[in-house]
């Protein structure tokens, strides 16, 4: 599936673990204003925000995350598509793609599920996989996750 345009909420990575191993783990997340946000119609727009989280990978915090992606609300569901960019505190970066699908009621978005994939990676987190997913609360700020990567 085409990716539409980069998004908005959530994410990622995880505790410290040894290359080759699967690395499982839980971590937070603290969404920033959008940044940017442009209506394409009047249920549907693209936009940017960042992130801070309390994810690492093999022990490097990761020290924010980009979000940009593609989002349409309708009167039962909200669903965004994106990817996500995590920058390391060594310089190197993971990259994510994303879904959040969270159920509409009398016009509010409430609680929703963000799933993710891992990508790709640089440097030290050259080859990373993995996958996950958060729990956003309904004021959509902070964001319990967890998920799984390994590194070959």
């Amino acid at each position: 599936m085409r990716l539409k345009i980069a998004f908005a909420c959530a994410l990622f990575a995880f505790t410290a673990a040894a290359s080759f191993a699967q690395a499982p783990g839980a971590f937070t997340m603290h969404s920033t204003p959008v940044i940017v946000s442009q209506n394409i119609t009047p249920s549907s727009y693209v936009f940017t925000f960042t992130a801070t989280t309390t994810a690492q990978i093999n022990g490097v915090a990761i020290k924010g995350l980009t979000f940009s992606g593609y989002a349409q609300s309708g009167p039962a569901e909200f669903h965004v598509w994106g990817v996500i960019v995590g920058e390391l505190a060594n310089g190197d970066q993971v990259t994510f793609m994303y879904q959040r699908i969270s159920p509409v009621r009398n016009g509010v978005t409430l609680e929703g599920t963000l799933t993710y994939k891992i990508v790709g990676g640089t440097g030290a987190a050259k080859g990373i996989t993995g996958s996950g997913s958060c729990k956003i609360p309904q004021a959509g700020l902070d964001s319990v996750c967890a998920g799984a990567y390994a590194i070959p």
